[in-house]
């Protein structure tokens, strides 16, 4: 399983199309990931849900080489932003804790 943001992508479709279940830390599903006709898109809590996040790629089905990692990344952080709108991924990746008010 592959992680960013503190989620997991687990594959469950090598390609055409591309996809992912995106499992928090609790083991449960917050959203589906998959990649088709150019066009990745996320959507949460899984396939059904609402569409939080999508963008254009030299990919058809499968990413290509260079697009994956960046890609993931940018869906695991639009997840984190549609369950806790003041998620700063920049914060949690130099492991800052923000003091109370």
């Amino acid at each position: 399983m592959i992680e960013f943001h503190h989620l997991g992508f687990r594959q469950i479709c090598g390609g055409c199309p591309e996809s992912y279940e995106i499992i928090d830390a609790d083991g449960a599903q917050v959203g589906y990931a998959h990649l088709r006709n150019h066009c990745f898109t996320v959507r949460t809590p899984d396939s059904a849900g609402v569409e939080i996040y999508e963008s254009f790629t030299h990919g058809d089905g499968v990413f290509s080489r260079d697009e994956r990692d960046g890609e993931l990344e940018a869906a695991a952080f639009a997840v984190r932003r549609h369950f806790d709108p003041d998620y700063d991924g920049f914060a949690a990746a130099r492991g800052d804790n923000p003091s109370p008010d």
